[in-house]
This record gives C-alpha cells, structure tokens and sequence, in this order.
C-alpha cells in the first residue's frame, strides 16, 4: 500500500488512501485515508459500522478502520 487506493465501504468505494507504509509496531501495512460518508450519517458510529476493503493492485484487502491516533492515543504526553 504506497497511496491513492480505493477505500470500499460494504463494495461500494467511499474514499482513497492518501499514504502507508509497513508498520514495524502493529505488524501490518497501516495508512491514511479519506472517507466519505453516506448522506445523514455522523460520528464514530457511523464510521465503525461497515465493512471496509481496500483495493491493492486489484486485490480487495480486509482493513480496520480507526480513529485513534497512532502516536499517543490516551494524551499521556502531553506538552506544557
């Protein structure tokens, strides 16, 4: 996964990813992506709930989609 590949949302394409890269971390390919939402639809809910693939290189890849920040995602180091 290097960018620009179709996001689908229960096979339909909602968006792309705008960067990844191999996760030495989580032991997977992670990246960025753009999604839209269907009409009316909001919150963390809303993103949670569907099935979401990616296309890599024709190939439809099951992915988990997040909203937590890989860095630091409790705020335990924040800045003064």
């Amino acid at each position: 996964m290097h960018h620009n590949e179709p996001v689908l949302r229960d096979s339909q394409v909602v968006g792309y990813v705008t960067s990844g890269a191999f996760s030495a971390h989580f032991h997977c390919a992670v990246g960025l992506c753009f999604i839209d939402l269907p009409a009316g639809a909001q919150g963390k809910a809303a993103i949670a709930s569907g099935d979401y693939t990616v296309m890599i290189e024709g190939v439809p890849i099951a992915a988990e989609v997040s909203m937590q920040s890989f860095y630091d995602p409790l705020n335990e180091r924040m800045l003064s």
